[in-house]
C-alpha cells in the first residue's frame, strides 16, 4: 500500500503563504552549506503529486522548468476550464477522495506526495486519508496568510517520528498518523 505524505514549508506560525500566496518568505532560509532540507531523498520516494489548483498556478508562476517531470501530476479543482500546462498532469475534479484512495491502493508505486495547499490539506485530513506529515518550519512569523490548517480540520492524533534541526532555524518534523487513527 503507498502513503499519502504532506511535506511543506510553513512558518512558525502555521502559514505556508503570505495573504498575497506568496513563498518569498522561504527565500531567507537558502543556504548553500545546509542543502535542501532533504527535498531530493523526499521526491525520490514519491511518483505522484497532488496538488491544488492554487499551488499549481504558483509553481507555474516561478517561471522554472516544471519541477515534477519524473512524477504523475493531479491538480485538484473545480474549474474547468483549467489550463494544464505541465507534463504528466491531469485534473482532478470528482471523486476525489475516492481516486486517491485507489492510488492509495495500488500494490505497486512509490508514495503520494500531497503537495498543497491549505483546502487540499484540510480535505485529506478530514477524509482520513493522509498518513504522513513532513513540516519544514521556519523560525520567522507571518503575522497573516494562508494556514497550512485551516479552520474546519476535524481533530486527529499525530506521532513524532522525526526531527531535523539545521543552523538556519529551519526545523523538520516528521509526524505518522497514529495507529489507531489509521484503522478507522
Amino acid at each position: 500500500m503507498r502513503n499519502v505524505i504532506l511535506y511543506i514549508a510553513m512558518s512558525l506560525d502555521g502559514y505556508i503563504a503570505s495573504p498575497d500566496g506568496s513563498v518569498a518568505f522561504l527565500d531567507d532560509f537558502q543556504d548553500e552549506t545546509v542543502g535542501d532540507y532533504g527535498y531530493q531523498d523526499f521526491v525520490s520516494t514519491i511518483d505522484t503529486c497532488i496538488m491544488g489548483s492554487a499551488t499549481y498556478r504558483a509553481i507555474l508562476d516561478f517561471g522554472f522548468p516544471w519541477p515534477y517531470m519524473e512524477q504523475e501530476t493531479q491538480v485538484i479543482t473545480s474549474n474547468k476550464q483549467l489550463t494544464i500546462e505541465s507534463p504528466k498532469t491531469s485534473v482532478l475534479s470528482t471523486d476525489i477522495t475516492t481516486t486517491i484512495q485507489q492510488l492509495k491502493q495500488q500494490e505497486t508505486g512509490k508514495d503520494i506526495w500531497l503537495v498543497g495547499g491549505g483546502q487540499v490539506v484540510q480535505m485529506a485530513l478530514n477524509a482520513e486519508i493522509l498518513d504522513q506529515m513532513i513540516l519544514s518550519v521556519t523560525p520567522k512569523l507571518l503575522g497573516a496568510g494562508i494556514r497550512l490548517f485551516p479552520e474546519g480540520s476535524l481533530p486527529s492524533n499525530w506521532e513524532l517520528t522525526d526531527t531535523k534541526t539545521f543552523k538556519t532555524g529551519m526545523v523538520v518534523l516528521t509526524y505518522t498518523k497514529r495507529k489507531e487513527e489509521q484503522t478507522r
